[in-house]
């Protein structure tokens, strides 16, 4: 910091310092994380207001990178002054800076709750292991679908092959199954070749 000249405040303030004490006093009150999330500091808003004043609303003051104005500003008597009076005999502009900077709090206060980086990335991490869930149920659904048709097919083939079976070649069929003289592949084997042969001959 470094004093040039006299101290004062500045006439007017305009528009635009206005806004650039709003916005440090709502960056001191909500404020974004590294990763991301909101922080809600209420107890700063007074922090916010005497640096923004600190530092737009005066002249004859040089601020440097790295200074603490709000630690300087209450440390220098002429400084400290000079923001009393600004916050007492300006009522104006400090209404105007008040309520808009209480307005624009509120609606980042409403995103904190509402909006908050970190909980949308853990929904949107949440929605995309249900649709994973959703897309595997769905195979597996699939997949016993497609089961249970072959199962059906099976089904339906051995119906017809019993069909032209005659009792004599049942019984048979048990029989040779009953002595372990063949495997029930081998036997179905047979079976299904007599199928193909009767079907062949019925053509």
């Amino acid at each position: 910091m470094k004093i040039n000249g006299t101290l004062s405040i500045k006439q007017p303030i305009t528009l635009a310092e206005k806004i650039d004490v709003i916005n440090t006093m709502v960056s001191y009150v909500i404020d974004r994380e590294k990763n991301g999330s909101l922080r809600y500091t209420p107890y700063c808003r007074y922090c916010g207001l005497v640096t923004g004043i600190a530092r737009f609303c005066l002249e004859g003051v040089l601020w440097e990178e790295g200074d603490d104005l709000y630690s300087l500003s209450q440390q220098e008597p002429r400084l400290r002054s000079l923001i009393q009076e600004f916050m007492e005999n300006r009522q104006e502009e400090m209404e105007f800076i008040q309520t808009n900077a209480s307005a624009v709090i509120e609606y980042r206060k409403q995103e904190l709750l509402y909006r908050n980086p970190l909980l949308d990335r853990k929904l949107g991490e949440i929605l995309e292991k249900e649709a994973e869930l959703h897309q595997a149920l769905i195979r597996a659904a699939r997949q016993q679908e497609e089961l249970l048709s072959q199962q059906s097919r099976q089904n339906a083939y051995n119906e017809e092959v019993m069909k032209l079976m005659t009792p004599q070649e049942m019984a048979e069929a048990n029989k040779k199954l009953l002595s372990a003289d063949i495997t029930p592949d081998q036997l179905a084997s047979q079976m299904a070749q007599q199928y193909l042969d009767k079907l062949m001959a019925r053509g």
